[in-house]
């Protein structure tokens, strides 16, 4: 049985609205479909390669409930719902793990060094005409064992303009509860909380619509 992980002591919250709508947005930025382009998005990100993909199963509570889910073994069954319940509530949870490199400043920016995480991205399917969508952000990373748990929750929301609605768009916010030792969690908080609003107000360039073209 594997450990419990240590209690988070860093975190960080940020949100922006997209101009596509969810099911534009969803696979793009929810899914393997779009992950390494997603992560390449941070100027930190110097390497990456995906992984295998398998499956797990959530409880009655998705993928917010603080479930690590990276660790969990593949085709771990669900849970047997209370007799007398009906069936498990739990739904089927895809997994794309992946390694990833980010180069990080050090010594006040005078050298650079190279952090390797191994990550797993988790997501549900979402169903034709829904209006919410969630996908989960879990690495670890190699020396000082960092920790990212990030819950991205994509939202579809009427998009305005000049008082009147003129489309559907999609409000992505995301939550980040980490760990780090002690000495390094000021300076890793900071760091992600910088880091972490830098890169999603880049989400945009990833939709031909809502970005460069």
């Amino acid at each position: 049985m594997s450990a419990s992980p240590p209690k988070p002591n860093f975190f960080s919250n940020h949100t922006v609205t997209l101009n596509v709508p969810l099911h534009e947005a969803f696979p793009i930025l929810a899914t393997s479909a779009g992950h390494e382009r997603v992560c390449r998005l941070s100027k930190l990100c110097t390497g990456f390669e995906l992984l295998q993909r398998d499956t797990v199963f959530s409880g009655p509570s998705g993928l917010g409930d603080g479930t690590r889910f990276r660790t969990m073994d593949p085709g771990t069954a669900p849970s047997p719902a209370p007799e007398g319940e009906g069936v498990h509530e739990g739904k089927t949870v895809h997994r794309q793990h992946f390694n990833m490199t980010e180069t990080v400043p050090v010594l006040f920016g005078l050298m650079k060094s190279d952090v390797h995480l191994a990550g797993t991205l988790s997501w549900v399917d979402i169903e034709e005409g829904a209006s919410t969508g969630q996908a989960l952000y879990e690495s670890l990373s190699d020396g000082v064992g960092i920790t990212v748990w990030k819950l991205r929750v994509l939202e579809e929301v009427d998009v305005e303009e000049d008082g009147k609605v003129k489309g559907k768009g999609t409000r992505v916010t995301e939550r980040i509860e980490g760990w780090a030792p002690a000495l390094l969690r000021a300076i890793v908080e900071r760091a992600c909380a910088k880091a972490h609003r830098l890169h999603m107000e880049q989400f945009h360039t990833l939709f031909s619509k809502d970005g460069d073209t």
